[in-house]
């Protein structure tokens, strides 16, 4: 099991999608919002998907399923912006869209834009977790340079609290280790 700050356990099944067509999705998350272990994320390149809001239908039982599913939204290049404001309605969007009323998890996806649009964007994040709207922040495929920049940037702020990522989600092989990321984290 996989704990994160925000207090959601259980994450041994997981279950991602970039494309919504696929007609065993819903079967998907309808299977996993009743298991004991479930996560849905949603990778976004300029679409959305109310798909993950179906086996949430129906007013009976409909917040004790949306409490027992975790849902996680990677913040796309094309989404990143210098401009905190757009970011955060970019999201909310996105919640709203989704039928969720929060996210469990908001990362930004790549660190393959400029310092710029990373630092508001990671920022924007901060913020939509303060005001309820995401319950843990976290990075996608961050390498020691990006990470040494949230915590030299973001991470600490006035009131002394550590806004560093929950998670930095990695691609890890015997040939891609990722070594010194790993060893920062």
């Amino acid at each position: 099991q996989q704990y994160l700050d925000n207090g959601f356990t259980g994450l041994d099944k997981k279950g991602g999608y970039y494309r919504d067509e696929n007609p065993e999705l819903l079967a998907f998350l309808d299977a996993t919002s009743l298991a004991a272990d479930r996560h849905a994320s949603q990778q976004t390149a300029g679409f959305r998907s109310k798909s993950i809001s179906a086996p949430l239908d129906g007013s009976a039982g409909r917040r004790a399923r949306r409490e027992s599913l975790f849902v996680s939204h990677k913040l796309s290049n094309d989404e990143q912006s210098a401009d905190v404001v757009t970011v955060k309605r970019r999201v909310k969007a996105a919640i709203a869209e989704l039928g969720v009323g929060y996210l469990d998890l908001a990362s930004v996806h790549s660190p393959a834009t400029d310092r710029e649009r990373r630092s508001a964007s990671y920022r924007a994040l901060i913020e939509l977790r303060d005001a309820g709207f995401v319950r843990a922040v976290g990075v996608c495929n961050y390498g020691v340079g990006p990470l040494r920049e949230i915590a030299e940037t973001i991470g600490r702020e006035d009131n002394g609290y550590l806004n560093l990522p929950a998670i930095n989600q990695l691609e890890l092989s015997p040939f891609n280790e990722h070594s010194d990321a790993v060893r920062y984290c």
